[in-house]
């Protein structure tokens, strides 16, 4: 609805309506002081107040209807088979604060949400990502906790000569491991339907993280990202981060096996060595974490 519209209508209608009581007023016998005549002096004639009262009636009716259908705030003063009344002005004095206030009711009386705070995102992800995010950087702080996750993927499964999307490909490919080509397997019974479901989820998840998230960080242009999106793609990374050190290291046994060898994060060092810049950590003197 065009507000705007709305509302310049229902005020050129409240100022009529005034000039109409004004001289209903002085028919009824009201004296007038020096205000009231230089008033007079400066509205239409009764007949042509009147006249654009009854222009006004229709639009005003709609826009009534429009913004209040059940009725619960506005009330039709006219009968048209009738006696013609003119919109009441309290009517019309309502009728513009709905307009101006009625946009805010859903956002400002909307019930309060659960907010999830950024610094509890997996330790991969915001310790990356919270001095770009907190100095206003947030496409480029989405693309360090993609690298975050990246290097610490890549020390978990000793791997530095594949990265990103090819790295996840090829640590959660349901192949075999191979000589120097570990996988990434979650803990539990293999045949369990749910512990397979998760583990074929992690593949596509985290290429869509990359291709969808991390690609479009690195490589866009233009305005930056705004806070609300920034935040939903480091939640998406910090799913992927928690999932990938969950898992455990699966290697290539040398006689065609596999053999899981590490625990879910025993391999990932505490400062692992980047290849990319690192994030700084959280601390409790940290300026306070946004929410999604």
């Amino acid at each position: 609805m065009d507000r705007a519209w709305m509302r310049r209508k229902l005020e050129q209608a409240l100022e009529v309506r005034q000039q109409l009581d004004f001289h209903q007023e002085l028919a009824a016998g009201k004296q007038l002081d020096e205000d009231g005549v230089a008033y007079f002096d400066s509205i239409p004639p009764q007949e042509l107040v009147y006249f654009l009262m009854v222009r006004l009636e229709p639009t005003v009716q709609e826009i009534f209807r429009a913004i209040d259908p059940e009725g619960r705030f506005l009330s039709s003063d006219s009968d048209w088979n009738h006696t013609y009344t003119p919109v009441d002005r309290h009517n019309l004095e309502r009728a513009v604060a709905l307009v101006e206030d009625q946009q805010e009711w859903a956002v400002r009386l909307a019930p309060d949400s659960p907010s999830l705070v950024a610094d509890q995102f997996h330790h991969w992800v915001w310790s990356a990502a919270q001095p770009l995010f907190q100095s206003g950087h947030h496409r480029a702080a989405v693309h360090a906790a993609a690298n975050s996750v990246t290097v610490n993927t890549q020390a978990k499964v000793n791997r530095t000569d594949v990265f990103d999307d090819d790295l996840m490909n090829q640590v959660f490919s349901s192949d075999a491991p191979k000589p120097g080509k570990p996988r990434l397997r979650l803990a539990g019974d293999p045949p369990d339907k749910t512990v397979a479901s998760r583990q074929r989820a992690l593949m596509p998840f985290a290429a869509g993280c990359y291709a969808g998230l991390r690609n479009l960080a690195a490589h866009e242009s233009g305005p930056d990202w705004p806070e609300h999106r920034a935040l939903q793609a480091l939640a998406c990374f910090s799913v992927l981060a928690s999932w990938i050190e969950e898992c455990r290291v699966v290697e290539y046994d040398g006689d065609g096996g596999a053999t899981a060898v590490t625990s879910a994060a025993a391999k990932v060092p505490a400062q692992p060595q980047r290849t990319r810049p690192p994030g700084q950590g959280v601390t409790d003197s940290s300026p306070a974490s946004p929410t999604v």
